[in-house]
């Protein structure tokens, strides 16, 4: 089976660089355009099941990668990082109220000191998910799922045995990452990493 992992497409938070968590931040104009090329991209693989964050963002990149009408499941395990008491403000404003500490927090992704998650939590609503896409009937062969950068390299993370903050590979909005189920091995592999991001040229951002 292979997973499209589809991060959202830029949002208001990615342009004005704030944190989004879980706040509902709509997409930019850019962001719609990336989602219909994403859409575009991808129309031509026979997708069995689709899912997506319930957070407005990857609502609406699904809307406009695949139809409004079209239908999806819900899920909060592809929800981004819970950045706590940083969610609605923006980078420059935590650092200056701060410092280091805040670097500290957001390259390590401790958010739990903040009220929000720890990179282990959401490391493991990631690993959840993917148990999740491991009991799906076997004749389901591509799934798409619209999510969130953090999420998607806590997966990776969770892939490699790599902890979050030493993982350097980065997800453009609407990049895509494509991994493999091995249903006999019961493991899984990274095929591609954010596929329409280069083809797009579409400058990585981080995913908070």
């Amino acid at each position: 089976m292979d997973l499209y992992l589809i991060r959202h497409g830029e949002s208001t938070a990615n342009r004005d660089h704030v944190h989004a968590a879980w706040l509902p931040m709509p997409l930019t104009e850019a962001g719609v355009k990336q989602a219909q090329a994403v859409g575009k991209l991808l129309k031509d693989i026979p997708f069995d099941r689709f899912y997506c964050s319930d957070v407005l963002r990857t609502a609406q990149t699904f809307d406009h990668a695949f139809g409004e009408d079209h239908p999806r499941e819900y899920s909060t395990l592809l929800r981004e990082a819970n950045s706590g008491e940083f969610a609605g403000k923006s980078f420059a404003k935590c650092l200056e109220e701060f410092g280091e500490e805040y670097t500290r927090i957001r390259e390590t992704w401790a958010f739990e000191c903040m009220g929000g998650e720890s990179a282990e939590t959401l490391i493991g609503r990631g690993a959840a998910f993917l148990r999740q896409m491991e009991a799906l009937p076997e004749d389901v062969k591509y799934v798409a799922a619209v999510s969130h950068g953090g999420l998607m390299l806590a997966i990776a993370a969770h892939l490699m045995h790599q902890p979050m903050c030493r993982f350097p590979m980065l997800v453009s909005n609407c990049g895509v990452c494509v991994l493999r189920l091995d249903r006999e091995k019961h493991q899984w592999r990274i095929v591609h990493w954010n596929v329409s991001g280069k083809l797009m040229q579409n400058n990585a951002t981080d995913g908070h």
